[in-house]
């Protein structure tokens, strides 16, 4: 795995950590959390100022 495409998922996945402690106490009636990361999406390129890099995103 190269170092570019490590480095982006782990900025995604830290960005979704970042959006999921936001909504942490946010719970529905029967106090279910109403935000979870369950999975990661399909890979994606994401374009960086590197170039495209495959990397695996967080849904």
């Amino acid at each position: 795995m190269s170092a570019a495409r490590t480095l982006t998922e782990r900025v995604l996945e830290s960005e979704a950590a970042i959006r999921l402690e936001e909504y942490a106490e946010v719970r529905i009636i029967d106090s279910r959390r109403t935000v979870l990361w369950s999975r990661h999406l399909p890979e994606q390129e994401i374009l960086t100022a590197l170039g495209v890099v495959p990397a695996r995103v967080p849904k």
